[in-house]
């Protein structure tokens, strides 16, 4: 694959060499037999290793894996020879796929987080007969800033 191609399919972060040791290690710890290969079981555990590392990072916006149909895909297509394995190469190639959309969710998820939550928590709070400059007013906001942090906006980014 030729290098334009596989920078087209990834970002800053997949391309840093702290993601590609962590990845490594990832199939290390994945390839337990230590053939050099993996399988479809071994590349999920390691999606979902790499995600629950970089979430100790990136926060909530990377805890969101692709589903396993979707990590069986890339399998097979990487899986050339049909042997029922690949390499590390090919291994680090579909983390780099898969782990490529981390940045723009971490960006919206913030965003969203930062901006719009007081903004609508505020119009909600200006919409009752609560008085401004309150302890109730700001006790307001707050319940309702915690209350689109955990509950709305989870549920929303997880459909």
């Amino acid at each position: 694959m030729s290098n334009d191609t596989e920078n087209a399919k990834t970002n800053f972060l997949t391309r840093s060499k702290p993601f590609k040791t962590m990845v490594s290690k990832a199939f290390a710890v994945c390839d337990s037999s230590k053939s050099g290969e993996v399988d479809k079981s071994e590349l999920y555990a390691g999606l979902l290793l790499v995600h629950l590392k970089l979430a100790k990072y990136a926060g909530a916006a990377a805890c969101y894996p692709p589903s396993k149909d979707v990590c069986d895909q890339l399998f097979d297509a990487a899986d050339a020879d049909k042997s029922g394995g690949i390499n590390e190469q090919e291994f680090s190639h579909i983390m780099a796929i898969l782990c490529a959309q981390i940045l723009s969710r971490m960006f919206v998820y913030y965003v969203v987080l930062i901006m719009l939550v007081p903004y609508l928590s505020a119009k909600v709070v200006d919409f009752t007969k609560i008085p401004n400059g309150s302890y109730t007013e700001m006790a307001a906001e707050q319940i309702i800033s915690l209350s689109l942090f955990f509950l709305v906006i989870p549920t929303i980014w997880n459909t």
